[in-house]
Order: C-alpha cells, then sequence, then structure tokens
C-alpha cells in the first residue's frame, strides 16, 4: 500500500471511495520473486455475442485449433464489426459460469450492448470486476494466471468471485507475434 500511495498520492481506500472506475494497480510479490498487479473496473451490464462451444478438460487443447478456424473464416472479423462496448475493444473468450460442471461453456466474442439474433448472447450485469495481466506464452500464461487467482489471490483479497462469466480479452492493438504477448484476464467480483 506505501507503494501505491507514493505512486498516486491517494491510498487504496482513498482511491476507491472517490472515483466510480477504479484504474489503479495492487502490487502483490508472488512466490518466485515476480509480481503481479491487477486493477479493479467498475462496468454496467453488457452482453458477449459470439460462438458457444462445450469443452472438457480432455478437450480444452482445441480451444486455440478453433480461434484459429474463426479466424481463418472470417467469423472474427465479423464478431468485431458488433463490438460496441468501449471498454472491451477486442475479442473475448468467456469461460460461463452455469451449474458446477464438467464441463466448460466457452464463447468466443465480442463485447455488445444489445444481444444479436446470428450468434449465440450471455447476458453479463453490472459489476465491479478484477483485471489481470496474462503475460507470455497462450495458453499457458492464461493457464497461470487462473490458477494464481483462484488458488493464491481470492484467499487474502478484500473481494470473492461472482458467478457469471471469467474473461480473457484480446484488445484489438494486441501483438501476437511477440514472445510474451499480453491478455487481460477480467474476473467479476463482489466485494467480502
Amino acid at each position: 500500500m506505501r507503494l501505491f500511495l507514493l505512486f498516486y498520492s491517494y491510498t487504496c481506500l482513498q482511491y476507491s471511495c472517490h472515483f466510480i472506475i477504479y484504474h489503479f494497480s495492487c502490487i502483490f510479490l508472488l512466490e518466485g520473486g515476480f509480481y503481479m498487479t491487477y486493477k479493479v473496473v467498475s462496468l454496467g451490464a453488457f452482453y458477449l455475442s459470439g460462438l458457444k462451444r462445450e469443452f472438457t478438460t480432455e478437450t480444452m487443447g482445441e480451444i486455440k485449433p478453433l480461434w484459429d478456424e474463426l479466424e481463418h473464416n472470417g467469423t472474427l472479423a465479423d464478431l468485431q464489426k458488433l463490438n460496441d462496448v468501449d471498454t472491451l475493444k477486442g475479442h473475448i473468450g468467456a469461460c460461463i459460469k452455469t451449474e458446477p460442471s464438467e464441463h466448460l461453456n466457452y464463447l468466443i466474442s465480442v463485447a455488445t450492448k444489445e444481444p444479436h439474433e446470428n450468434y449465440e448472447t450471455a447476458y453479463i450485469p453490472a459489476s465491479e470486476w478484477v483485471v489481470f495481466d496474462a503475460i507470455g506464452p497462450i495458453p499457458t500464461a492464461i493457464q497461470e494466471t487462473f490458477e494464481y487467482i483462484y488458488g493464491t489471490w481470492f484467499k487474502d483479497a478484500p473481494f470473492r468471485p461472482l458467478q457469471t462469466a471469467d474473461l480473457e480479452f484480446y484488445p484489438l492493438n494486441m501483438n501476437f507475434e511477440t514472445d510474451n504477448p499480453k491478455v487481460e484476464i477480467w474476473i467479476p467480483v463482489e466485494r467480502k
């Protein structure tokens, strides 16, 4: 917290009390000596419109080829034309949370203000979101970031996850050609 105060001239609490949208990073030193930062964003309700598939732990390796197929056949470009939520300009891989299950409902989508009849749609209610950067080779960096968030971070965090959808956000300006691409992980939360 002292680092936050020096950098922003506010404490985290002072900052969160005065602003509706939070754009700050808190820094935690992780086991192994590297830092994980996050920000908290308050976001109104929106829809995810896209293509949904069900995966199991055995078939999760098929997610990346599905992204490749949708890029190759023009579906991702078509979806991007529908993307009208300014905060989330880019593509989203959403893990839709439903009843406890061995299956993962995964939606390759964009954020929209209204549902679109040509695509499957998920309503995402207004909430606060914790946003982490997953930096490194995809999908390894994404998997490791999710493991950290749910295995370590939530234990001591002032938040608990909501059961709506966890998002992998791929901004429009994302550079996939680098050795360490940056994907944002968005988790809807409520305060403890």
